[in-house]
């Protein structure tokens, strides 16, 4: 099985439980606690790479890290992935938590591209908007990018929906290409 099968597998899994426990969303918090806390340690996350460290010794690190201050059943889970040489992949294992827990509560993460900030009641049309189109609750997160002309772009459940300037510029020029070709083409 490959690394990514296997972090969906037990990412599942681990979501099952959580599920079970109705601590969804706390198990939730608790992963991302840990991978902010390994990533922005660099001695840390050395130290649990260090092969030359015993597992005992990485597992008790993590116990007087963590122990008081995330849910056992998250550290338990931890600890399988330090054991399966997997806890580097924390930051992807969080991710695919994050989805399931989305799934769960058909809840769709979308971002929205604008040349300007948009006001909090237009991001909450436009997630009316989608959540209708969607028959999903929809969520934006806006992103500033300075290369869009004018208008937005919409990115959700894998598709793009680009109202800009910029893309009707582009469909225009081919519009007139596709026209200069066709006309050269005739005059042949």
């Amino acid at each position: 099985m490959n690394k990514d099968a296997l972090l969906i597998k037990i990412t599942e899994g681990f979501f099952k439980n959580a599920e079970q426990n109705k601590l969804e969303v706390v198990y939730g918090e608790n992963l991302k606690f840990i991978a902010w806390s390994i990533s922005k340690n660099d001695n840390l996350k050395n130290f649990l790479d260090n092969p030359f460290i015993s597992l005992s010794e990485k597992n008790e690190a993590l116990d007087n890290i963590f122990g008081d201050v995330i849910n056992s059943d998250v550290l338990r889970f931890a600890k399988i992935l330090l054991e399966q040489n997997l806890l580097n992949s924390i930051w992807q294992v969080r991710q695919i938590y994050h989805d399931l827990l989305n799934d769960s509560k058909d809840i769709l993460e979308g971002k929205i591209y604008t040349p300007f900030e948009l006001s909090e009641d237009q991001i909450n049309k436009l997630e009316e908007i989608f959540s209708q189109k969607t028959r999903k609750t929809s969520i934006f997160h806006q992103i500033i990018d300075k290369d869009l002309i004018a208008g937005i772009k919409v990115v959700i459940n894998g598709y793009q929906y680009e109202y800009t300037i910029k893309d009707e510029l582009s469909k225009r020029k081919n519009k007139i290409i596709q026209a200069i070709k066709e006309e050269e083409n005739y005059g042949k």
